[in-house]
């Protein structure tokens, strides 16, 4: 998993999005949880991308 406590925000679909720009940021603190919700609310967050792979080297592109 990537390391993104020394961010003050990072973007929630933050794996592998290479150029693609997510609009929506967390904090630190979601981010710790994030692979912990489960995989319909982080859809739910990423809903404009298409997630495969789910797990922490999720492939996550633009769709």
């Amino acid at each position: 998993m990537i390391e993104t406590s020394r961010f003050e925000h990072v973007i929630i679909c933050f794996i592998n999005i290479g150029h693609n720009h997510v609009n929506q940021s967390i904090t630190c603190d979601e981010n710790r949880q994030l692979n912990k919700v489960r995989i319909k609310t982080i859809e739910t967050a990423c809903s404009s991308y298409t997630i495969k792979n789910l797990g922490n080297n999720a492939d996550v592109r633009s769709t």
